[in-house]
């Protein structure tokens, strides 16, 4: 049993209730904070005890993703007369660790880990302040990258409104094809993994409004039924491998081949895509590669195809967002402006991957805590 107590402040409610992969299981909340009388805190600091059980089974060998690992995040409970949740649970997994073999080394990153996504989950519920910023303002960033044709965005339309004041998409795009000859935005359709079915033409990304007003402008799009790239301008994944989404022949080995720019305009944090294809380049431990079979269908033609595709826990290897923001620009990797509140952060696919891999070579779980 291994088990980690760590602080921090919020000033709300909140409640984390995640799955692991399918032969894990998490359940977590973080409940209201009481004092040691059991008075509600409103506000403040309060202890969050991670407790983590490995159990062995005969079965399969320790670290095998069949391993029955349980985590749990907990604090003292409100409701009276009930003991406290945390003490629960530590008394489970010690009747657990007296039944069965109980590893340690195999999950001695867990509450790092845990910790860095508890953090961002809370970083997310909390409003981030902004303010109007002078379009000029902007401007004067983009045009620092006057000498790249190519960009890959993730943009953010609700911060973007608050600090331009005006219609976000149509700003955002004007000012974008202004400054670059091809325009590359995510097409992301993470519901292929439930109904197994993509049409190329007609099925609209899902995350983020951006990608689904982008959707009805773009002039092509790669027939990755998940991570799909929209497209607008001469820029092509000519040669690329389709059906095995972070392999280095395919379609973001080659962003990274190309260093091509990575902008985030109005993001709350780092958001990559590139960071799953350095998480398969580096065979990180917490992720894996698999295959999801399903239909493609491009023009009215069906095809069956086999999609290869990562698959991991992502809520609780949850990247370390602002960790590796920071880390990239002290090492002069990425560009990071807060205009007004406005987050704008710039970095190359290759010079991204050429910083991350020896940090990962150094300690497989650098992404994640």
């Amino acid at each position: 049993m291994l088990s980690s107590d760590v602080a921090f402040s919020c000033d709300q409610w909140v409640s984390v209730q995640c799955l692991l992969w399918p032969s894990y299981r998490c359940r977590g909340r973080l409940f209201s904070p009481t004092d040691t009388a059991g008075n509600q805190m409103v506000a403040g600091s309060f202890s969050l005890r991670v407790v983590l059980v490995c159990r062995t089974d005969s079965q399969y060998p320790v670290g095998h993703r069949q391993n029955n690992l349980q985590a749990a995040s907990a604090h003292r409970c409100r409701d009276t007369g009930v003991e406290s949740l945390s003490a629960r649970l530590v008394g489970t997994a010690q009747r657990e660790a007296s039944m069965n073999q109980v590893s340690t080394q195999t999950v001695t990153h867990l509450p790092k880990a845990a910790w860095c996504s508890a953090k961002h989950y809370l970083k997310k519920q909390q409003p981030r302040p902004s303010g109007p910023t002078a379009e000029s303002v902007l401007d004067t960033v983009l045009e620092q990258y006057s000498e790249e044709s190519t960009v890959f965005v993730h943009i953010g339309l609700r911060d973007i409104n608050t600090a331009l004041d005006t219609d976000p998409y149509a700003a955002i795009l004007d000012k974008l094809r202004s400054a670059f000859d091809s325009i590359l935005v995510p097409g992301f359709t993470k519901s292929f993994r439930e109904t197994g079915v993509f049409d190329l033409e007609e099925t609209p990304p899902e995350l983020g409004a951006f990608s689904g007003l982008f959707f009805e402008e773009a002039t092509a799009r790669t027939p990755d039924p998940l991570h799909s790239v929209l497209i607008e301008g001469p820029y092509r994944f000519e040669g690329c491998v389709f059906r095995d989404t972070f392999s280095p022949n395919g379609c973001y080995g080659q962003l990274s081949e190309d260093n091509v720019l990575c902008l985030n305009i109005g993001t709350p944090w780092l958001v990559s895509t590139q960071l799953h294809y350095i998480e398969r380049v580096c065979d990180v431990p917490y992720a894996e590669t698999v295959e999801i079979d399903g239909e493609l269908r491009v023009n009215g033609t069906v095809s069956q195809i086999t999609q290869r595709n990562y698959d991991k826990n992502n809520y609780l290897y949850f990247w370390n967002r602002h960790g590796l923001r920071d880390a990239m620009v002290a090492a002069g990797v990425m560009d990071h402006y807060s205009l007004d509140g406005l987050n704008v952060m710039g970095v190359r696919a290759g010079d991204m991957q050429e910083f991350l891999v020896p940090k990962i070579e150094a300690d497989p779980y650098y992404l994640v805590t």
